[in-house]
């Protein structure tokens, strides 16, 4: 009788530390789940300091020696395929690649892409702000930025002096105007897409061959012109919807509208990148 008493007290306390242990496990687990996303992050936080450059993938986007990617804050490089990003690219490299640069961050740590957003610092170059004086890079304001004023005045630097991607072509200039631009299309714009367009006409006595050249926005939306001849005398309509081509109009064949109603920025290049309009409204 007392060795099944012995047995039974046995088991009731083996019971009761599997009881306990499960109790003790679910609330680790309940506190795991409770935890924030970016405390169990795999990689502590990207604090502002010193860091090695191991890649350059374009004008304003490298890779550290850990493995996270870094978009430079508040430039916007040319994309792959298009003038100068070739040039964007090997300035950077220069600049920083396989070096130890200084990161720091501003209000907002990512974007949309996950990429961290920082100033990058070699030496005493604040790189963010050289691109954009070299003009191989535009002032790109994302949010109330504490080196704002610092980016812009860079940029009027470089269009001043005409680097990089501000060089204009004086002659096309001359001959290639906007004579309409009807941003803000009737109604809603999302259903009115074919009702937002650009004209341009040539004023010129010579035949413009237009293919090749790009219309870009304020951001990093781009048209190409397809093989087209802009006679003397002229015009040709770029409408953001989608559509088939005509002698006197093209379509951007986009599904969303391209231009704010409130600002923005037309940039019209030729082949080589040179600038030929910069319309501001």
């Amino acid at each position: 009788m007392a060795l099944k008493k012995r047995k039974l007290a046995y088991y009731i306390t083996i019971l009761i530390l599997i009881f306990l242990l499960l109790l003790v496990i679910h609330k680790q687990m309940i506190s795991l789940r409770n935890q924030p996303i970016e405390n169990i992050d795999s990689k502590p936080a990207l604090i502002d300091d010193f860091f090695k450059v191991t890649k350059v993938i374009d004008g304003d986007t490298i890779i550290l020696e850990d493995g996270r990617k870094i978009r430079l804050l508040g430039i916007d490089a040319p994309e792959k395929g298009y003038p100068y990003y070739n040039k964007s690219k090997s300035f950077l490299s220069y600049l920083i690649l396989d070096k130890e640069v200084r990161l720091e961050s501003d209000l907002v740590d990512k974007d949309n892409h996950g990429r961290f957003l920082r100033y990058i610092y070699v030496d005493n170059t604040f790189v963010n702000e050289q691109l954009i004086k070299e003009g191989l890079a535009n002032a790109f304001m994302i949010s109330d930025l504490k080196y704002e004023k610092q980016l812009s005045e860079a940029e009027s630097y470089a269009r001043k002096y005409e680097f990089g991607m501000w060089k204009i072509n004086a002659n096309q200039a001359a001959n290639v105007y906007v004579i309409d631009f009807h941003y803000d299309a009737y109604g809603n714009d999302d259903y009115n897409l074919n009702d937002e367009y650009i004209t341009f006409s040539n004023k010129g006595d010579n035949t413009i061959n237009l293919t090749g050249w790009t219309i870009k926005d304020d951001t990093d939306t781009v048209f190409e012109f397809p093989i087209y001849f802009l006679q003397p005398g002229g015009k040709v309509t770029i409408h953001t919807g989608i559509g088939v081509n005509r002698e006197d109009s093209l379509y951007w064949n986009s599904k969303t509208p391209i231009w704010g109603n409130k600002g923005d920025v037309l940039y019209l290049r030729n082949r080589e990148g040179d600038l030929v309009i910069l319309y501001e409204y």
